[in-house]
């Protein structure tokens, strides 16, 4: 039989309550604009809300448990070995040693099962080293990729200001008759390529932004 901890039931129970604990303080919490966050702050809250890191670390507790759960029964139910001197216990200390080993073998409690629950702590802890290295990962490289797309709309801005007055001027020439109409097409065809681009970098910049929400564990808009 294996371990208490892995019975459906249980896992259900504890996944629902870490469910309603995030929930409840992400109710809680004011809301926060990605874009106005240094790295550092970007990372200080993944490491608080990941969705990765939480399963993680409740992995971690359950591990916990288990391992605690593990070392209570082995306490409790004695190994018995041939330097104890069983053959001269009496008939009702035998007796109490047999049952004390059915309910070892029938619960599954033992050195071989504390031994695995060790392990799979240990597990469960590099689980979460890796799983942090990569959600400080993820969000370093959503910062910048937000920071870039930021940069990029700026610029690109910039470029639809500069296509406006090239219009405007090229209008003014050819209502004056000093200006072909060609050079005014140009500079139309010019701006709203300039307005496409502006329009894709700030589709971009949302993605980004969207990206670095559920890299750090933010609600998305």
């Amino acid at each position: 039989m294996g371990s208490w901890l892995t019975r459906p039931g249980w896992i259900l129970g504890v996944a629902a309550l870490v469910l309603a604990l995030t929930t409840l303080c992400a109710a809680e919490e004011p809301p926060v604009d990605p874009a106005a966050l240094t790295l550092t702050e970007a990372i200080a809250l993944a490491l608080e809300h990941a969705p990765k890191l939480q399963d993680a670390r409740a992995k971690v507790a359950l591990a916990h448990l288990d391992v605690r759960a593990t070392r209570w029964w082995t306490w409790l139910i004695p190994t018995v070995t041939a330097h104890q001197g069983y053959d001269f216990l009496s008939a009702q200390e035998r007796a109490a040693v047999a049952l004390s080993l059915d309910l070892s073998k029938l619960l599954g409690k033992g050195a071989r099962e504390a031994e695995q629950a060790q392990l799979a702590l240990a597990q469960a802890e590099r689980a979460l080293d890796a799983a942090r290295t990569e959600v400080v990962t993820e969000v370093t490289r959503a910062v910048f990729q937000l920071t870039s797309a930021r940069a990029a709309i700026e610029v690109r801005e910039d470029a639809v200001v500069h296509v406006v007055k090239l219009q405007a001027l090229e209008a003014i020439r050819f209502e004056h008759g000093t200006g072909d109409l060609a050079p005014l097409l140009r500079a139309r065809e010019a701006l709203a390529r300039a307005r496409l681009e502006l329009l894709t970098a700030g589709h971009e910049a949302h993605l980004a932004e969207l990206a670095l929400r559920r890299a750090i564990g933010l609600p998305l808009p």
